[in-house]
């Protein structure tokens, strides 16, 4: 959805690669989840394909930005859990 309004680092552009390492940390453990995410994968996968090289890199940044984030997030609020746990003994 387009707002209008640019990212803050929206004129910050970072090169991506295709080279960035998957660390079994990053995966679903059970494959069956990762089979699930299959389709849509693909399909998300042939409509960057089929944008220009600029529309991909912006769409791919801001996906890398997004699961970035998500990951930033996701450890941190396991380090909160543990802080509690350690809290509570």
């Amino acid at each position: 959805m387009t707002t209008g309004v640019a990212a803050p680092d929206a004129g910050a552009r970072r090169p991506i690669h295709d080279d960035v390492p998957v660390t079994a940390t990053q995966l679903p453990d059970d494959p069956a989840q990762m089979a699930g995410r299959q389709p849509r994968v693909a399909a998300l996968l042939g409509v960057v394909a089929a944008l220009s090289p600029e529309a991909q890199d912006a769409v791919l940044s801001e996906c890398l930005s997004r699961a970035e984030a998500a990951q930033r997030l996701a450890e941190l609020e396991r380090r909160l859990e543990q802080m509690d746990e350690q809290r509570r003994a």
